[in-house]
């Protein structure tokens, strides 16, 4: 089959170019070359004109901005906010709805003492409605809305956040912000083993266990998945509730405490967040889009460095230092002399450079160990990366690689305001955590510092908390609260590593090697029929799709409860279907509808246009507006919502197929797949340019500028933005026209109606992926992208499939002038493929070409009998080789000779000219 490499079918134009660097920014801004580094570093980084915050006025600008295009996005446009905090109101003024347990005795009396409307069902749904909430005992009403509604905040930021990422795509400074954490990580952990007073109280295992899990929170589109199936679901359910207590006189506030989780829902801060800040919530670190941005975008990797590898080791540092009251309880034991090192730092440097208060106190010690343990952590890093040019000075900025380091991890604490310690007695003051750098060795060798200088006389000593240099036996031990935490703790709204390891989730596979003890034919000759030889008959009728059928039906099962397979306007359909078919006249039908809303409105059809100001617009005018364009379509049929139906439905199948790759998590597939791709573009566009018909024709240019444009779709992300929004529109359409038209038979059929005919029908983009065969297909005759192709090589091509089919027919064999561009893009995908294995095995290639195609009967789609696409690999000369082939076996035999597509081998003039060229 034929696809497109495109590039994501949605982008954002701004006003502005998101890539900036703010670090290279404020070096040129704010940095006051008339104090030295070496008297104060925190007034040299950040003089009295930096901003009051200088990350968050870097980024005010971007964020304003999307903050503005993120207007229309559906978490925005959800119906039931503004009435939640209608409800708040209203809670505030009625006094005597003083408690929840008031509230349902009221609603429980109302519709059990059969009064107008109620009903014994409805009865049954309060009393247990009112049981599942009766955990909240005495709870006041303000408490319960407020718990509620904080948290709908912290999901409503967390996808503001999220969108903010897809929105300047900066997926690939998520991932490397990840790489950061898990090699400081692993620097960690390492350097546990070695600790003198780890090993001596035998606690190594135990560190370890507690640290091991630590991970950085970086599944966004989980997230979105998530945070939007408790939208969807918090809205279908109040909606629900609403129309089934209708009659109460309290059925908003009802409702609201029935159908909206609170003990189910243990979300305590925004996941994803736009301000420049991270927090440990132990295992699970959660950083800010700056540092997501800026490891993306910044220029530099000292830069990256010192920003975002001290956030987030700084973060871990939390994990690994131990306080005093060692009240989270996850390490056992810590080093008490590591703690006085700490400290007495912090009181020296806050001594020396109080601005406007400075305090060093117990609660302090945790953030004090943990911005040192960061610094060291990153700045070994550092080392790592530039190993003998560390000191190498970057031209454009005038300063070397470690002194940028320093200047941005100072950047991200710089104020025009004097440092003040803050009421919390958590965290110093930002110019002693800054200045507190000093007694890094590094820092006297960035900036060559004398001994006598304010920062050097302000150093203590290093303070060691692991490794050979740490503390041999001094040690601090708090048995008393140590535990360590596990998943029974709800401190995270989604605890992916259990869902990864409780869930059922099949163990990682891999197919090929499977395959390989499975269902190759030894007593075939792979020389003889390498087909027959890797694909006996005992092989199933699809392979791969065999071999995913667990995972398949996992993914199925664990997708049943995910707002794409629960939406009315998918699930009801087969109604809408039936009542079409009692009601063939859509135009008749639907003005039957429009005269019913005027009269259930009280409006003569006459006075419509004079009175239509005055009705409720989601009721008769949504009708009228859907009549106006049926009787505009040429054909009145039901034809239309039929596609309408495909169309939401394929939606919600690629959501499904979103949600599949997330679910198993093969997020780094996606991003080593996209990598293969650029790497075989680049080597097909070589290639192209060294075709002598290429080169005679002067089409080089025309080649650069197809593969330009050549890209695999993989901003997965993106596209369940674009889904979730046209999902979420079709679906509120559909059931507020529901609700506001309940009097109307076949309500179904008219609100499917205005659904299928509004404006904001969604649109199913092309979404195309392939690697080296779907490349050939822009690069192989057929269409015409390119104007020239050689006839020499599609003869080749040819030649090569008449002559294996000839010896290899099964069922069926064709090779038509319709299969010559599959059969193309086979060879080429072949050679392609074949490049990278040479390049990353080198002198131990021993491999096989990896185009093996497991079907049984050849098929007339548009490509070759599978045994004919897999036999023709006889033409590399590595096919031959890899397994000792005779000239005189049946697959050597079956070679014509290999088709130079591309290349430096390729004809020389012999063309064909494509008419009807493509610009």
């Amino acid at each position: 089959m034929k696809f497109l490499l495109l590039v994501s079918f949605f982008q954002y134009h701004y006003a502005f170019d998101p890539s900036f660097d703010f670090v290279e920014d404020a070096l040129a801004k704010y940095v006051n070359h008339s104090v030295d580094p070496c008297d104060n570093f925190y007034r040299h980084a950040c003089s009295f004109n930096s901003p009051p915050s200088l990350v968050g006025s870097a980024y005010q600008n971007l964020l304003s901005y999307l903050n503005e295009t993120q207007i229309n996005e559906y978490y925005n446009k959800i119906d039931f906010l503004p009435e939640f905090h209608e409800i708040a109101a209203k809670l505030r003024s009625e006094e005597k709805l003083d408690s929840v347990g008031y509230l349902f005795n009221s609603v429980i009396r109302t519709v059990c003492n059969n009064e107008e409307g109620s009903t014994p069902d409805l009865c049954e749904i309060a009393k247990k409605n009112y049981q599942a909430l009766k955990n909240g005992q005495s709870w006041s009403i303000s408490y319960v809305s407020k718990r509620f509604n904080d948290r709908l905040n912290y999901v409503i930021t967390s996808l503001k956040g999220i969108m903010v990422i897809l929105s300047v795509n900066a997926r690939q400074g998520v991932i490397d912000t990840n790489d950061m954490f898990r090699k400081i990580v692993q620097l960690a952990v390492d350097r546990i083993k070695d600790t003198p007073w780890a090993k001596n109280q035998h606690v190594v295992k135990l560190i370890e266990k507690a640290t091991k899990g630590l991970w950085l929170h970086d599944d966004y589109i989980i997230d979105a998945i998530n945070y939007t199936n408790f939208l969807f679901d918090i809205s279908k359910l109040f909606k629900e509730c609403k129309e089934t207590f209708k009659s109460l006189e309290n059925s908003d506030i009802y409702c609201f405490f029935t159908q909206t989780p609170l003990d189910d829902f243990h979300l305590n801060q925004e996941t994803f967040f736009t301000f420049d800040n991270a927090f440990n919530y132990h295992p699970t670190v959660y950083v800010g889009f700056p540092n997501f941005h800026h490891t993306q975008y910044g220029t530099e990797m000292a830069s990256k460095l010192g920003y975002t590898g001290f956030t987030v080791g700084h973060e871990i540092g939390h994990s690994f230092i131990g306080s005093y009251e060692n009240k989270d309880g996850i390490l056992p034991y810590f080093s008490h002399e590591a703690i006085e090192c700490i400290q007495n730092q912090h009181n020296r440097t806050c001594n020396e450079y109080r601005e406007d208060s400075c305090e060093v106190t117990n609660q302090s010690l945790d953030d004090n160990g943990a911005d040192i343990f960061g610094l060291q952590f990153a700045h070994e890093l550092l080392v790592e990366y530039y190993g003998n040019s560390i000191d190498n000075t970057i031209e454009r900025l005038n300063v070397t690689n470690r002194q940028l380091f320093f200047y941005s991890f100072a950047f991200q604490f710089c104020s025009k305001n004097p440092s003040f310690a803050p009421l919390d007695g958590v965290h110093s003051a930002k110019n002693v955590r800054i200045n507190v750098a000093a007694q890094h060795p590094s820092f006297n060798e960035a900036f060559k510092c004398s001994p006598d200088s304010r920062m050097m006389r302000s150093v203590t000593e290093q303070c060691h908390f692991y490794g050979n240099d740490a503390p041999e036996t001094r040690k601090f031990i708090n048995s008393e609260n140590v535990h360590l935490k596990n998943d029974e703790e709800p401190f995270l709204f989604f605890n992916i590593l259990a869902i990864v390891v409780c869930d059922g989730l099949p163990e990682p596979f891999d197919f090929i090697e499977e395959a390989l003890s499975k269902y190759r034919n030894h007593s075939i000759d792979p020389c003889d029929n390498f087909y027959r030889h890797a694909c006996s008959f005992d092989s199933p009728s699809g392979l791969v799709e065999n071999t995913f059928k667990d995972l398949t039906e996992y993914i199925k099962n664990k997708q049943k409860n995910e707002f794409w397979n629960n939406l009315d306007v998918i699930k009801e359909f087969p109604t809408v279907e039936k009542s079409a078919e009692k009601n063939p006249d859509l135009l008749a039908f639907i003005e039957n509808a429009f005269q019913t809303c005027q009269a259930k409105n009280g409006v003569p059809p006459s006075d419509f246009k004079e009175q239509k100001a005055k009705i409720n617009m989601k009721n008769c005018m949504f009708i009228s507006a859907a009549k106006d364009r049926v009787s505009e379509r040429e054909d009145k049929s039901a034809e239309f919502m039929n596609k309408y139906n495909k169309t939401v439905t394929s939606l919600a199948e690629l959501a499904g197929r979103i949600g599949a790759h997330l679910d198993v998590d093969v997020r780094r597939g996606i991003e080593n797949t996209r990598d293969m791709v650029e790497v075989m573009m680049r080597n097909a566009e070589n290639m192209i340019k060294d075709t002598p018909w290429v080169q005679n024709h002067h089409l080089v240019k025309r080649i650069e500028q197809i593969t330009a444009q050549l890209n695999i779709h993989d901003n997965y992300g993106d596209d369940f933005k674009l889904i979730t929004n046209a999902l979420f529109g079709a679906e509120k359409i559909y059931l507020e026209c529901k609700m506001n038209l309940f009097y109307i038979a076949d309500k179904e059929l008219v609100c499917y109606i205005v659904a299928a005919t509004s404006k904001e029908l969604p649109k199913l983009g092309l979404v195309g992926t392939g690697v080296g065969h779907e490349i050939g297909h822009t690069f192989f005759g057929g269409d015409p992208i390119l104007p020239f192709f050689s006839k020499e090589v599609e003869k080749c091509v040819q030649t090569q499939f008449n002559s294996t089919c000839a010896v290899y027919k099964e069922k069926s064999c064709a090779t038509t002038e319709d299969f010559l561009e599959e059969n193309g893009a086979d060879i080429f995908g072949i050679q392609l493929a074949y490049q990278l294995l040479e390049k990353y095995y080198g002198d131990r290639l021993h491999g096989k070409p990896s185009r093996v195609y497991m079907r049984r009967d050849g098929t007339y789609d548009g490509h070759s009998a599978n045994n004919i696409r897999t036999n023709i690999i006889v033409q590399h000369p590595a096919f031959g080789k890899a397994f000792n082939c005779s000239p005189k076996s049946r697959m050597m035999m079956s070679a014509t000779k290999e088709c130079a597509i591309y290349g430096e081998n390729a004809p020389d003039t012999k063309k064909r000219h494509i008419i009807g060229e493509k610009n």
